[in-house]
């Protein structure tokens, strides 16, 4: 109970007379205290209880949600698109949950028709005990694979999510699908258990290392008053709010599908995964990331040759796609021995000269065809690849990509690009358009290459 108001003193007409009235907050109720000293009463009143459809309650309760959900001084606390991103966090919860729950009792059952076909019972006197032990073995075992997988692809998986976090969200969310399939194809071969189940389990360590990774970095990213742990705390209750929403969508399922039937459980994983999918990409659309990855690089420099003017984090998003389309202007894709290998020495020697002061090289090749491309026809493409000093700053690897793109538009490198003029003229305006720059996502420090002339 607390003073919802200063007491009040109220004089009338006769100054022997005093009225006090304390107003008093209990919940939702508020009482009224009325001290009458002349009188010597004191008399109470209270608001009568509130409905369960009463405006003021439904207000608290949504206030109530909103410090639960949201972050603390929302939304002048988080950056643009954290509503979508909410959303996204709960629905991919619940849906992930919901398919977990049918896939489990699946998986149960896929089990015990595992054991029926392993004629391997250790305890001949009492089978069911052995039955049970061979099943947590087995249980155990797949488990145990799916772990060690995920703990090994940790590395490869951080790499990843460091260049494109946003594709390796997405294909995490359909990797889960995928896993989830082969779950259900368990049914079907139940001798396979531990094969089918223990790389479905791997695909899902894979998949929740990636969806984690990428939730910490997105935390951060919507972190805009030093609240990266109550924004953290706040993900987690969402999940945890998808979660049980999950729990119940399944328990609903289960109640009219089937679980031991490939037919009823597969449309459940189909929806749940584009459902996954689509929410992701939504979710993933809104989200302006201020940092410089290949792909981003690639379309500002793109977008800067034909209009003389760099994208901000804002407008980029719109150009950006999940997928990386056919750049042909690559780092790190091939070493730098291959690259020079077929010029001749006059083509080796002005190509050395062209690049003596620069802290990058770019090197023009036509490209073969895979098998696949030779299968459908497609012509040979020419590919500029981008080699970088093992001296060269972020600065450095910005303008290497603007004299590499430009190279691959007009098929020659202007000298003007060049300069040092131009250089610092591409560098402020990326500055200028709200672009960080103290670190990059880009693998230039792979094939990294020293000059020593003799």
């Amino acid at each position: 109970m607390r003073l919802l108001f200063q007491p009040l003193r109220r004089s009338f007409a006769s100054p022997q007379r005093k009225l006090t009235i304390l107003g008093l907050q209990q919940g939702e109720r508020h009482s009224e205290l009325k001290l009458d000293p002349a009188a010597g009463a004191v008399t109470r009143s209270r608001t009568p209880k509130r409905g369960l459809f009463d405006p003021h309650r439904i207000t608290s309760i949504m206030n109530y949600a909103r410090s639960t959900l949201l972050p603390n001084g929302y939304p002048n606390s988080v950056r643009p698109g954290y509503v979508p991103f909410l959303l996204h966090v709960v629905g991919t919860s619940c849906s992930n949950c919901t398919m977990n729950f049918m896939n489990t009792q699946a998986l149960f059952m896929a089990l015990g028709g595992y054991q029926s076909c392993s004629s391997n019972l250790r305890f001949r006197q009492n089978p069911g005990v052995a039955m049970g032990a061979s099943a947590a073995l087995t249980w155990v075992l797949k488990d145990g694979i799916g772990l060690f997988v995920g703990v090994s692809s940790a590395r490869k998986i951080g790499e990843w999510l460091s260049i494109d976090i946003k594709k390796w969200r997405l294909i995490a969310f359909w990797s889960l699908g995928l896993a989830y399939t082969m779950d259900l194809v368990t049914l079907q071969f139940p001798a396979l258990f531990l094969i089918l189940a223990g790389a479905s389990n791997s695909i899902k360590s894979m998949s929740y290392i990636a969806a984690a990774g990428s939730n910490a970095y997105i935390n951060q990213h919507f972190a805009l008053k030093n609240n990266l742990a109550d924004i953290a705390g706040k993900c987690s209750a969402q999940n945890t709010l998808g979660t049980a929403l999950g729990y119940f969508i399944g328990i609903c399922l289960t109640t009219f599908i089937n679980v031991t039937s490939i037919k009823m459980l597969f449309p459940v994983i189909v929806v749940g995964t584009t459902f996954n999918v689509a929410t992701t990409y939504y979710a993933m659309s809104k989200i302006d990331i201020s940092y410089l990855n290949e792909q981003r690089l690639k379309i500002v420099v793109e977008n800067y040759l034909s209009t003389g003017r760099v994208l901000t984090p804002t407008e980029l998003i719109k150009h950006e796609h999940f997928f990386l389309r056919g750049h042909r202007v690559s780092v790190g894709k091939l070493s730098l021995a291959d690259a020079l290998d077929g010029l001749d020495a006059k083509s080796l020697a002005n190509l050395l000269s062209t690049y003596e002061t620069r802290p990058f090289l770019c090197v023009s090749r036509e490209e073969k065809q895979s098998w696949l491309g030779k299968l459908v026809k497609r012509k040979n493409e020419k590919r500029v690849h981008l080699y970088f000093r093992k001296d060269a700053t972020i600065d450095d690897v910005m303008h290497g990509y603007l004299c590499a793109a430009a190279m691959m538009k007009a098929g020659t490198l202007d000298g003007k690009l060049l300069s040092e003029g131009s250089r610092r003229e591409f560098l402020e305006k990326v500055a200028a358009s709200g672009w960080k720059s103290d670190y990059i996502y880009v693998p230039y420090e792979k094939h990294q290459y020293e000059l020593d002339y003799r």
